[in-house]
């Protein structure tokens, strides 16, 4: 595809996140981007950056549901290396330095520890040559990356020095260990939101709570989109001649609904065939202190010359990794990843989260994985819904897919992509343009780098004082928050453990007189009910709580990489 408007004026910078839906509908933009996740935030800021004028439409909170349930870790690919895929290795590389180039603030470096038992391919003999061909070909991997936030070379721990670093660790059989770095986002909901603000700085708009119900197309073409405003009910037409749905999970749903009867030969649902992934917080401090561990549950087993389970010898490693905010240092455990076959959002104020039973099955295998935490109190759930390599499976996909739907009978001026990884998520919105715009797509213009972060939202505890009480008001506004959770969960931290929410919730009720959930705030406004209609949820309920997904079709929060 080629051919669509790109660069425009001057005066259309800087629309901002506090735009209305009827001010963003009375100017042109050179493209739509539709869904408000992970990837539809880089899909707009680097279009943004290229002078393309994108404007952002997201019918729930900006960074919610999928991108909101993340285990919080930037890769830098070394797994790719055991499959000797060098490009996915490459590019992981270069986006884990273009993270902790541009975020040091946000993203910092993540020591990680894998306990060594002799057991397959996870040996000393195996995995020294492993760690040191990362490194030879991750030499550029600090290029232009603050002093600070550099990645180290890799290597191995002998046993005692491993034990001195993450005690818990089971001993018996025990040779050492493996240690690389990776990063972590300190404040995942921070993120987000500085990379809006950064599309937003280069020319985006942005909204929050307007979700895109239709095209308008004039000789097959795209023309534009209508969004209903969930705040006022209100449907407005966005005019832009080019339109990329990055919906995430809803992604399948609303290309079929964009396509016209007939126009594919393949379901166009079929973008993402949903697997349910799901990490945990567990009230239990961190292993290894800063450092991210690695378990696997049957090498401990058959390290210490006990019976290994056929399924613990068939799954993956758990990644236990520090986490910060809280009331006390906790620990988040994960991927758990199983198959999918609900909804993509569930009515009454939950998304899709996993049954009792695969819970208990993560956690009992955590447990003989990792001793000290069996039987740790799970703080809170945090799932969402990423493409799995087929339907009924619980394998996520490991390559982003597109469809560009004038090659299938559908309107030009459209493509739909779903990622795969929070990691890459830069890099699939330059390709996702490259395939809209062809030859038009423009280079990064200078002068659009990243903007101050913003002032107030700093602190990743909660903590209650005068001066954020008369900061607030004027925070909130900044970044369109129309509720209480948005600030909890989707403009800081503070809601990762229910007991830090429940008092930020009752403090920012008298400062911010909002309802704490948007539903309550629509009242009889009308519009398109979303798929999260019920009652929130008790703050002194179960641990156990989900990550809440906001909406239906249309609503984006894109796929990402939650395993290892």
């Amino acid at each position: 595809m080629s051919g669509l408007s790109a660069a425009g004026d001057d005066a259309h910078a800087g629309a901002g996140l506090a735009v209305t839906a009827s001010a963003a509908a009375a100017r042109s933009h050179g493209l739509i981007v539709v869904g408000g996740g992970i990837q539809g935030v880089m899909v707009a800021l680097e279009a943004a950056r290229r002078g393309h004028r994108p404007l952002l439409l997201e019918a729930g909170d900006f960074g919610g549901a999928t991108t909101a349930a993340s285990l919080r870790i930037v890769h830098g690919g070394l797994r790719y290396l055991q499959s000797a895929d060098v490009r996915r290795f490459l590019e992981s590389v270069n986006e884990r330095r273009w993270f902790l180039r541009h975020f040091p603030d946000l993203v910092r470096p993540l020591p990680c520890l894998m306990p060594l038992y002799g057991v397959g391919l996870r040996r000393r003999s195996t995995l020294r040559p492993a760690l040191r061909l990362n490194d030879l070909l991750s030499l550029h991997r600090n290029r232009g990356v603050p002093r600070g936030a550099r990645i180290p070379p890799a290597g191995l721990l002998d046993r005692d020095g491993l034990l001195a670093r993450a005690p818990g660790v089971c001993p018996r059989g025990l040779t050492g260990a493996a240690a690389w770095t990776d990063a972590q986002m300190t404040q995942p909901q921070r993120l987000v939101m500085e990379l809006l603000r950064w599309a937003v700085s280069a020319g985006a708009t942005a909204l929050a709570r307007v979700e895109a119900l239709s095209l308008s197309l004039h000789g097959g073409a795209v023309r534009g989109v209508d969004a209903v405003d969930l705040r006022t009910g209100c449907t407005h037409h966005f005019e832009a001649s080019g339109v990329v749905n990055a919906a995430g999970p809803w992604s399948g749903v609303l290309a079929e609904a964009f396509d016209p009867p007939g126009a594919r030969d393949a379901e166009p649902h079929e973008l993402v065939r949903p697997q349910l992934s799901f990490n945990v917080l567990l009230d239990a401090p961190p292993p290894a202190g800063d450092a991210a561990v690695a378990v696997h549950a049957g090498d401990a087993a058959a390290g210490a010359g006990d019976a290994v389970r056929p399924a613990d010898a068939a799954a993956g490693a758990q990644f236990l990794v520090p986490h910060a905010g809280g009331p006390r240092p906790m620990t988040m455990a994960g991927t758990g990843q199983v198959p999918w076959t609900g909804a993509t959002g569930v009515a009454g104020g939950a998304g899709p989260t996993p049954s009792e039973a695969q819970l208990g099955e993560f956690l009992d295998r955590l447990g003989r994985a990792h001793p000290p935490l069996a039987g740790v109190a799970v703080r809170r759930v945090f799932a969402g819904l990423l493409p799995a390599e087929a339907a009924g499976s619980a394998e996520p996909r490991h390559r982003p897919r597109w469809i560009e739907h004038d090659r299938h009978g559908g309107p030009g001026g459209l493509i739909s992509v779903a990622g795969v990884k929070y990691t890459t998520a830069r890099l699939v919105a330059e390709q996702t343009l490259r395939r809209l715009l062809g030859s038009g797509l423009h280079a990064v213009r200078t002068g659009t780098g990243r903007p101050p972060p913003a002032e107030g939202w700093a602190a990743a505890r909660f903590e209650p004082t005068a001066a954020l009480a008369a900061a607030l008001p004027g925070l909130c506004e900044a970044e369109a928050v129309s509720c209480l959770r948005d600030v909890t969960r989707g403009r800081t931290g503070w809601g990762d453990d229910p007991e830090v929410e429940a008092e930020a919730l009752d403090w920012l009720g008298g400062v911010l007189g909002l309802p704490v959930d948007f539903e309550a705030q629509r009242g009889d406004a009308g519009g398109r009910d979303p798929a999260r209609t019920g009652p929130p949820p008790d703050r002194r309920a179960a641990s156990t709580e989900p990550e809440r997904a906001e909406g239906g079709p249309g609503r984006g929060a894109a796929a990402e990489e939650h395993a290892a």
